[in-house]
């Protein structure tokens, strides 16, 4: 049964630990009691047959998975080698990265809870607005009787109490299967506007001062969104304003700003400043945190409120965004 990485083992690397350059110390919050452990890169933010997808003759096949590990990753090695060497990428290379970068966003399961969730609530409003129209005397003897017709069953004895009780979830609840298939085509298609948009922006590379190091995760994109109080990790990548990160290596982070021509700055970070982008790494993870240093990695986790999960914050805030028609 085949591994497939959500979070390249070539991008993992950068991360290694210091003594064993095929290990990473890790933190998973499905295992919280065993705190932070280490572990070989290979077995690390994999998922079984995670970009398996069934095609339209009834056959399944890795094709996504090969095309991640032949033509993105060693795009990513090259182009981080570049950055990593303080050099100006070509706009044909930058073009290249910023639609790595905008695929690690989509590739992960955590993009995944998110539009399954999303996609529930569209279904969930969808079918009960169908069912609304069922309340209507007219309407509902018109559709048992087709359905008779058609099916030769026959549901007259559902009445309209019951199909209330089904609008309101007191009769039962519809539980959706919402296919891979529609997450990968779905968030394929948003990748292109990500970066398109990413290709206009400045790109800042921050290198952490001697004694520092940066961290990722399973969710290694991050973004603070400017709010009216202060600022929020979130999802909203294209917000006006917004900060994106993606840590490169434990030596460099990428920033991208929208607040700036676009081109690139090298700069080296203060102590304060990699913390900061520690934490937004940190509040950002998925289930696991990853880091060279097992120290490093227990200090960020103190930085995430306790009892907080990022998925589940933006799955709630996202589903509310749908019910307020904001994806109409």
């Amino acid at each position: 049964m085949p591994q497939h990485h959500f979070v390249p083992q070539t991008y993992l690397r950068g991360f290694a630990s210091d003594d064993d350059a095929d290990r990473i110390y890790f933190y998973d919050r499905r295992i919280a009691d065993k705190g932070v452990n280490k572990r070989l890169i290979e077995d690390v933010c994999s998922q079984n047959n995670l970009y398996r997808l069934l095609m339209d003759d009834g056959t399944l096949k890795d094709d996504l998975e090969d095309t991640f590990a032949t033509i993105a990753e060693p795009t990513f090695k090259a182009i981080v080698t570049k950055l990593l060497n303080k050099q100006a990428l070509t706009y044909e290379e930058k073009s290249e990265f910023a639609a790595y970068i905008s695929l690690q966003i989509m590739r992960v399961p955590a993009s995944r809870e998110v539009y399954n969730a999303m996609a529930t609530e569209f279904w969930d409003s969808a079918s009960k607005e169908q069912w609304k129209k069922l309340l209507d005397d007219t309407e509902r003897e018109k559709v048992y009787k087709q359905m008779y017709e058609e099916t030769g069953v026959d549901v007259s004895a559902l009445s309209k109490e019951d199909i209330q009780g089904i609008i309101d979830g007191t009769k039962f609840k519809t539980e959706w299967t919402i296919p891979k298939e529609n997450w990968v085509k779905d968030t394929m298609e948003n990748m292109a506007m990500i970066f398109r948009a990413f290709e206009r922006m400045h790109w800042r590379v921050y290198f952490a001062p001697k004694g520092c190091a940066f961290i990722t995760s399973d969710n290694p994109v991050g973004v603070l969104i400017p709010m009216s109080d202060g600022w929020s990790a979130g999802t909203g990548f294209l917000v006006r304003g917004s900060i994106r990160f993606f840590p490169l290596s434990k030596r460099a982070c990428l920033t991208i700003t929208d607040d700036e021509p676009a081109g690139f700055s090298f700069v080296n970070a203060t102590k304060s400043r990699t913390q900061q982008i520690n934490g937004v790494t940190a509040v950002s993870h998925h289930n696991v945190l990853l880091a060279h240093n097992q120290q490093l990695l227990e200090r960020s986790l103190k930085r995430i409120p306790e009892g907080f999960n990022f998925t589940e914050a933006v799955k709630k805030h996202q589903v509310e965004q749908v019910k307020m028609g904001m994806f109409d």
